[in-house]
């Protein structure tokens, strides 16, 4: 009957063809189907319109409200299976791996298609049923999830490669100690923002990703990891669940002292610190004038070194303050402009050092450069 009503000239038009949603913007050249572009002239648009008019049919797709076996779905089925073995005859497929041995095998293509259709795409229309985007989501939560993964990989296995030391690597070692990023509308990947990790660790990290890069250049590597920008408004990270024990240096102290006092001393160790006063001066080589030697000291004399926490009543921070920037022209920072940013000008650094005590720290620099030679003796 269908055959029919379609084959006679004579025959009503069921829906007119400004009704029909298949191919309605599409027009003579390439026509975006999915994430791909299809050539369509525009007499083939027609000539589709005309058939799906005579039909009653507004738009073609599956129905994933009714059974796989119904009518509608069976037609679908069909006409997927006879496009594919079409276009590989020829010869569409003929730079990818499809294995044409199974063009033929009608039975398997029709088991593949219910599996993929009637499974897969089912138990994402079911999801976006209960709540709409839900699936989209969780799509972006798991690239996110695996951006996480190969950024922390990626900063563990130069830190391993490169000898850092030991306070350093214990630090990298921890997924939650990195931040995960995000793609936006420019296609530049956002620096998310930790809200349990203090400056001075947010200043390491800067560095540690300079440090790659410079290294990638000296090398001649091609650089496959992607443009990380740090935004002037803070985002906020996906994965909110802080590190536990990791040196005191390393936390906010206004997330720190957030938590209830036996929390605090749950999550950080709070006899060990981590970062130099300056962490913009840290992974320097040897032979650069910004090298600290003191970065190498064993965890022992590094703590008693720069360990510098001032106790206050029911806890062991002080309160940190949010910085402001003053120049949004830019939606992005430079690189090397995030040291400004991280800065808080109330907040002092756990291991901190104030001014009247830059002489002290002199005299104990020579007389630490002096054990130093008397112990390489």
């Amino acid at each position: 009957d269908f055959g029919s009503h379609v084959a006679n000239p004579n025959s009503n038009i069921l829906v007119a063809n400004a009704d029909i949603e298949t191919l309605n913007s599409g027009c003579s050249g390439r026509v975006k189907l999915g994430q791909g572009m299809l050539q369509l002239e525009d007499s083939d648009i027609c000539y589709i319109h005309g058939y799906l008019s005579k039909l009653g049919i507004e738009c073609w797709g599956l129905n994933l409200e009714e059974s796989s076996d119904s009518l509608w779905n069976s037609a679908c089925r069909t006409n997927a299976i006879n496009l594919l073995r079409q276009m590989a005859a020829s010869g569409v497929y003929q730079n990818s791996s499809l294995n044409h041995g199974y063009v033929n095998n009608v039975m398997l293509l029709i088991q593949a298609y219910n599996h993929y259709v009637h499974f897969c795409l089912e138990e994402q229309f079911k999801t976006e049923i209960k709540e709409k985007g839900k699936y989209e989501k969780a799509l972006i939560e798991n690239q996110n999830q695996k951006n996480w993964d190969r950024l922390w990989d990626r900063h563990e296995n130069f830190s391993v490669m490169n000898n850092f030391p030991k306070q350093y690597k214990k630090i990298i070692a921890d997924i939650h100690a990195h931040s995960d990023d995000e793609v936006d509308d420019k296609g530049n990947f956002l620096i998310k923002t930790l809200p349990y990790r203090s400056k001075l660790a947010n200043i390491f990290f800067r560095c540690l990703d300079e440090q790659m890069k410079a290294a990638g250049k000296a090398m001649k590597v091609t650089l496959k990891a992607r443009c990380r920008k740090l935004s002037r408004e803070p985002q906020m990270t996906n994965f909110p669940t802080a590190p536990t024990g990791l040196p005191l240096d390393f936390y906010s102290k206004k997330w720190l002292n957030s938590l209830p006092f036996p929390q605090q001393r749950l999550t950080v160790d709070a006899n060990a610190v981590a970062f130099l006063p300056d962490p913009a001066k840290s992974l320097f080589p040897p032979n650069h004038k910004y090298y600290n030697y003191r970065e190498k000291w064993a965890d022992q004399k590094f703590n008693k070194g720069f360990i510098g926490v001032e106790e206050i009543e029911g806890g062991v921070i002080d309160v940190e303050k949010e910085s402001e920037d003053e120049d949004d022209s830019k939606r992005y920072l430079d690189d090397g402009e995030w040291s400004r940013v991280y800065d808080e000008e109330d907040d002092k650094d756990y291991n901190g050092e104030s001014e009247d005590e830059e002489g002290d720290e002199e005299e104990a620099e020579i007389s630490d450069s002096n054990d130093d030679m008397g112990e390489d003796e």
